[in-house]
């Protein structure tokens, strides 16, 4: 016999149990196909109702896991390649992921003394080519980044606010990236 408990409507506890003689005060009895979809039931009014993902979530549930979607889409944003032309007019996209970031922080700290980078300095741009680059254009390079980074974090404040704003499920599951 399958059944399951409820508790404010939402599933508490499911149970598969052969040996099981009646029914357990409190219990409901699950057919084979509300067993098999057990999580995406709910009571309401002494029935079982099956519910679509939505209506699963409390609004504190879907505004944490909301969140964490508009935290991952920032994530991807930022690491989007970023289109710079260097001084000699040279228009590429440059590669934005940490340790590229890092790079450029300590070439821009190796250089900032001298105000210029070596003879023959080159960044390597998104395609793997070397693009000579001068100081100004690592400064260039860095602002581009920064800029992408800034806009990308806007946003997300934007769309979070959005999403602690809302007050049902749906409007909150509404707010994308």
């Amino acid at each position: 016999m399958r059944y399951a408990f409820f508790s404010g409507g939402r599933i508490d506890s499911a149970h598969d149990d052969d040996t099981i003689g009646e029914l357990p005060a409190g219990a409901v009895a699950l057919s084979d196909s509300q067993w098999e979809n057990r999580f995406a039931l709910r009571m309401q009014s002494g029935q079982l109702v099956a519910c679509s993902p939505q209506d699963l979530l409390t609004l504190a549930e879907a505004k944490a896991q909301q969140i964490g979607v508009l935290a991952a889409s920032y994530q991807s944003a930022i690491l989007q390649p970023v289109t710079f032309t260097s001084q000699a007019g040279v228009a590429k996209s440059y590669q934005s992921d940490p340790q590229t970031v890092a790079n450029l922080q300590a070439m821009i700290a190796a250089f900032t003394s001298a105000k210029a980078t070596p003879t023959g300095f080159y960044w390597v741009a998104a395609d793997n080519s070397q693009v000579p680059f001068s100081f100004a254009d690592l400064l260039g390079l860095a602002a581009a980044l920064g800029a992408q980074g800034w806009s990308a974090f806007q946003h997300l404040q934007t769309q979070k606010a959005a999403v602690l704003a809302a007050s049902t499920v749906a409007a909150v599951l509404s707010v994308t990236w």
